[in-house]
């Protein structure tokens, strides 16, 4: 019977851009991003709440940093700062451990990546809250009547190349 192997999954919104290391030859290529996963906890009256914020450092080495690398570039804007993810990977054997500019010691689990992918519904979700809200702001009304026109809208930042409908 072969060796059970543990599969890790987390869940949660990139901290920030993944980061990326092409081989040099002597050092295998490298690809690091972090996922912060906030639990979701019930309160008194019986409402969500945010709980204990959970960042977990996820690498990716060798070969598949490249493959990855390489499927993240061919899909730009989707493994960005902000985006709901999906990780798998194996727990490391040593986190991640750093001394902070205040002389605190702090550390992070690490995870030794397989795969990741963008968890579509709540990015698209996310989209279409935030694409409803753009609208309503350029409407002057809700209810477009026989009667509804275009109208132009002024571009509130005096040319400075606002577009309200760009991903942040």
């Amino acid at each position: 019977m072969g060796a059970v192997k543990t599969v890790l999954m987390v869940e949660g919104n990139l901290a920030r851009d993944p980061r990326f290391w092409r081989s040099d030859g002597s050092r295998p290529a490298f690809l690091s991003f972090t996922i912060l996963h906030t639990a979701r906890v019930r309160d008194e009256s019986g409402g969500w709440v945010d709980g204990r914020t959970t960042g977990v450092d996820v690498t990716f080495s060798g070969a598949g940093a490249e493959r990855m690398h390489d499927r993240m570039e061919s899909a730009p804007g989707v493994f960005v700062r902000g985006a709901r993810v999906v990780a798998l990977g194996d727990v490391a054997d040593v986190p991640n451990a750093w001394i902070g500019s205040n002389g605190e010691a702090g550390a992070s689990l690490r995870l030794l990546g397989y795969r990741i992918f963008p968890d579509q519904l709540v990015n698209q979700a996310r989209r279409a809250r935030r694409d409803m809200a753009t609208e309503a702001d350029a409407r002057p009304s809700d209810v477009a009547g026989p009667g509804a026109r275009t109208v132009a809208v002024e571009d509130p930042g005096g040319g400075d190349d606002f577009d309200p409908w760009a991903d942040d």
